[in-house]
């Protein structure tokens, strides 16, 4: 369950559930590693903006759990490839207390509509796609206005986390393979 809590950490509203089978070795049962993707973000007025990417959604829920919008684009799906599945395998753990770790994962047929997303400070919102770009690494960001109308795209390497101060910091592959931090300066033209 994602849950708002207060304080104390007492459940407030419920923003979605998710169940999935619990994947014990020689159980047989899988988990959808894509079910494991949930974005959300706060924008400026603290609505809480969420996705189950499940469909290209994204759901806005006041502080007293109101659903006051939901932002929505059509797509067209993405096949999931071998060497995509291969990839993603090669990030997790191959044994881990003697369990190969990678058999308890199963993947779908496409993608989700996006990877994540992030907002800026005027609360537009930059959803970054599993659509490639041209150049190795590269994928397409959706960008919407703050109301969740589509504006925009753009083709970029950049991770987008966290968009502040006109500065967009984002988490991608050096040539050697290690995770590191990018600062991006950032500005909208007039």
């Amino acid at each position: 369950e994602f849950n708002m809590l207060d304080k104390e950490l007492n459940s407030l509203f419920t923003l979605a559930k998710i169940e999935f089978p619990i994947p014990i070795p020689g159980s047989g049962n899988k988990m959808n590693i894509m079910d494991m993707t949930v974005p959300y973000q706060f924008d400026s007025k603290g609505n809480i903006l969420f996705a189950r990417n499940k469909d290209y959604e994204i759901k806005v829920f006041n502080l007293e759990g109101k659903n006051i919008r939901t932002i929505k684009k059509d797509y067209k799906p993405i096949k999931i490839t071998q060497e995509d599945i291969d990839e993603m395998l090669e990030r997790i753990p191959s044994n881990a207390g003697g369990i190969n770790t990678r058999e308890m994962f199963e993947f779908p047929d496409n993608f989700p509509p996006f990877q994540n997303f992030v907002l800026d400070e005027l609360d537009r919102i930059y959803a970054r796609t599993y659509v490639k770009g041209k150049n190795e690494g590269e994928y397409v960001v959706d960008i919407f206005d703050a109301d969740g109308i589509f504006i925009s795209q753009l083709v970029t390497k950049a991770d987008f986390r966290v968009w502040e101060k006109n500065k967009v910091y984002s988490v991608e592959e050096n040539f050697d393979g290690y995770r590191i931090l990018k600062v991006y300066q950032a500005a909208w033209e007039k």
